[in-house]
C-alpha cells in the first residue's frame, strides 16, 4: 500500500472563499492555487471523501512519484464514482 499525499486543485470563485477556508479548502500561496490536501490510502477507503458539493476539483498534482500517471487516473476514477453516486 502507498502512503503518499495527493493535491487536488479546485475552483473556487471569490464570493465563495469565506465559506471554502470553512470547508477545509486552503490556498496555496507557491501554487497561487486552491487546493485540498488528501492522503491516498484514507482517500481509497473513506467514500464520503470528495470536494464539498459546490466545488469542482479541475487538477490532481501528486509530486515525487514515478508511476503518478497510473495513480492519477486510479484516483479521477474514484472521484467520478463519489459524484455519480450523490
Amino acid at each position: 500500500m502507498e502512503h503518499f499525499d495527493f493535491i487536488l486543485f479546485i475552483d473556487v470563485n471569490n464570493e465563495c472563499q469565506d465559506d471554502a477556508k470553512m470547508k477545509h479548502i486552503k490556498y496555496d500561496i507557491g501554487l497561487k492555487k486552491w487546493v485540498i490536501k488528501y492522503n491516498y490510502n484514507k482517500f481509497m477507503k473513506d467514500e464520503t471523501l470528495k470536494p464539498p458539493n459546490g466545488y469542482k476539483a479541475y487538477h490532481i498534482y501528486i509530486s515525487n512519484l514515478v508511476n503518478r500517471k497510473e495513480y492519477i487516473d486510479t484516483i479521477y476514477q474514484k472521484l467520478l464514482q463519489r459524484y455519480e453516486s450523490c
